[in-house]
């Protein structure tokens, strides 16, 4: 929803992530918008993916910092069985 914040994790060192705040501008069908100190993103609305032009890796937004957490710790359970 629009005015809604999301949260987009920023790796700054290995194993280091930086959670950023970002407020939804704009929701279309394919497309949602968000701002963040005059910063522009815009991700797919499905997927919930940062639009990356092709370039660097896939980035999820996140409804809540606690899906964020919670995603991350359920990857370095699976990442330490194999």
């Amino acid at each position: 929803k629009v005015g809604m914040s999301v949260f987009v994790p920023t790796e700054q060192y290995r194993d280091d992530d930086d959670l950023r705040e970002w407020v939804v501008e704009k929701v279309g069908r394919t497309w949602g918008y968000i701002t963040r100190d005059r910063l522009s993103e815009r991700f797919d609305a499905e997927s919930m993916i940062l639009d990356s032009g092709g370039y660097g890796h896939q980035v999820k937004v996140y409804a809540t910092a606690a899906e964020y957490h919670e995603n991350t710790e359920m990857s370095k359970r699976w990442s330490g069985i194999y």
